[in-house]
């Protein structure tokens, strides 16, 4: 009785591939190629695509990561969101701001698509930015800069940012130390140990 149920089983699979592969016009053959030149499609008519890059303490990696994005040859409109989520590493921070990262590649063809204006009218705190593509402008207007009076820094921020800053170059344990100890300024009979933790 089993073997009459395995027969018929495989009897229905055979057919059922014999019907795929008879009748359905090859369906598992590609219709369209972008890799051939008469297969060319208008860039205007690739979807739009966005690539949402979501980072959390990937100070070493981000830029590998958005530098391997920018290199895509997608022939349509592609963007590209880095989201940091409260990173404690300097993923968007100083770690970027090195001379690696300003001789990167990646980096060195974005910064050709950028051009920086002087503006008289915003005040030193104020930024805009204006981004234009695929034929469409985005613009952010930052009011006030992050630390300043208008829009100060939690203390949370400003122990994520100086543990950034610090720890290459004091090392992590001796930046952690001389943050405690600015924690409990107010309490402390001699500053000398900070200066020796900061030296």
């Amino acid at each position: 009785m089993s073997e009459s149920i395995e027969l018929v089983v495989a009897a229905l699979a055979c057919a059922a591939w014999g019907y795929l592969l008879a009748f359905r016009g090859g369906f598992w053959l590609a219709a369209e190629r972008d890799d051939e030149p008469e297969a060319a499609i208008a860039a205007e008519a690739w979807p739009r695509v966005v690539a949402v890059v979501p980072a959390r303490d990937e100070a070493q990696v981000i830029a590998t990561s958005v530098g391997s994005l920018l290199r895509q040859a997608y022939p349509g409109t592609f963007d590209i969101v880095v989201v940091d989520d409260h990173s404690a590493d300097g993923t968007a921070g100083v770690a970027q701001y090195s001379d690696a990262k300003a001789i990167d590649p990646a980096v060195a063809a974005l910064r050709r698509k950028v051009k920086a204006v002087a503006d008289d009218t915003l005040r030193k705190d104020e930024a805009y930015a204006a981004i234009t593509a695929a034929g469409k402008r985005h613009e952010v207007h930052i009011a006030h800069a992050s630390g300043t009076a208008d829009n100060p820094m939690s203390d949370a921020a400003i122990a994520a940012k100086f543990l950034a800053n610090a720890t290459p170059v004091i090392g992590r344990e001796r930046a952690e130390r001389a943050q405690a100890f600015v924690g409990s300024l107010e309490t402390q009979p001699d500053v000398r140990e900070l200066i020796a933790l900061l030296a």
